[in-house]
């Protein structure tokens, strides 16, 4: 499980084990100096660590061992506005971004933002808030058209 923790300066995520769902664990990996060490269970810290920050188990049948988690996160851009970006862990513990710009950069990002690997459509596919007259421009189908497959 990854949770968020906050600090005076800056938003941490950090990792935690169950083998139960009840009882937590939170192991020392030493990835990250927090307060002057790296005894703890943080995993990102600063801008890459805030609320947006949301993994998956890619279950893309094509997807690259090193690359088996993915997350979205939101983060701003260089020019100053604000953007998703991709980020890959080969084991849901070390993350790198995934290159230096942001796959999707239309839309409000200030909440979960969801991706996945659907196999139905054999695509990945976001879930993210975007402006009224953006969907509009774009030809956003009403939900009522996303029918169930029998």
């Amino acid at each position: 499980m990854l949770s968020r923790g906050y600090s005076i300066r800056y938003d941490v995520i950090c990792y935690s084990e169950s083998k139960d769902g009840i009882h937590w664990h939170r192991p020392n990996l030493g990835l990250i100096e927090f307060g002057g060490s790296k005894q703890n269970n943080i995993i990102l810290s600063g801008v890459v660590a805030n609320q947006g920050f949301v993994p998956f188990r890619d279950d893309n049948p094509d997807c690259k061992p090193p690359e088996q988690y993915k997350a979205v996160n939101a983060m701003r851009t260089p020019e100053g506005g604000m953007g998703l970006y991709a980020f890959v862990s080969p084991d849901g513990i070390r993350w790198s971004r995934l290159g230096d710009k942001p796959i999707i950069s239309e839309g409000y990002f200030d909440s979960q933002n969801l991706a996945f690997w659907t196999s139905v459509r054999e695509c990945y596919v976001d879930f993210h808030r975007v402006r009224y007259a953006e969907a509009q421009k774009a030809s956003v189908l009403p939900p009522t058209s996303v029918r169930r497959r029998t």
